[in-house]
Formats: C-alpha cells, structure tokens, sequence
C-alpha cells in the first residue's frame, strides 16, 4: 500500500515537471506575423527561377561530370543530397 503511494506521487511530480517544462519552452519562441517576415523577401527573378528548376540543366550537368564532381555540384549550390529526378536514382 505504503509503495503504491510513493509511486503515484513520484509519477506525479514528474508529470506535474514535464507539464511545466512544456509550457516554459512554448513561451520562448514569439509569435510571427507577415510584417516579420517581408524585410527578409525578395522579388523572384523569372530566370533565376527558370534555371533552378531546369531539368535540362541539370541533366546536362550530370552527363558531363563525374558522378564526384556532381556531388560536390549538388552540395555546392545548396541542393539537397537526396535531390534526385526520377529518371536518374540508382536501384541498389
């Protein structure tokens, strides 16, 4: 009897810590608006965008390189690993 009382209330207090715990994190991160975020924007230039999303582009990049230098391409410009067309992943 005397264990299951000390359990709960142990079960308690850690409930009780992680609840707190919660709400304090919630409280850091303030709330953002539309006004926040507009002196980070920048107007898109239509070939800038024409280019980044060129599949021709990156074709020709592929052909023309070692799968390396591709590599060291891709992590260049930011790109994410995994970015891969379709057409071009390896089946293991």
């Amino acid at each position: 009897m005397m264990f299951d009382v000390i359990t709960i209330f142990l079960v308690s207090i850690l409930l009780l810590a992680g609840v707190y715990t919660t709400i304090q994190f919630r409280g850091k991160f303030p709330k953002r608006t539309i006004e926040d975020v507009t002196p980070f924007l920048r107007p898109a230039e239509h070939d800038e965008l024409e280019s980044l999303l060129d599949p021709g582009q990156e074709t020709n990049f592929r052909l023309r390189m070692s799968p390396q230098e591709f590599a060291a391409f891709l992590a260049s410009a930011h790109m994410p690993t995994g970015h891969q067309p379709a057409s071009h992943r390896q089946v293991a």
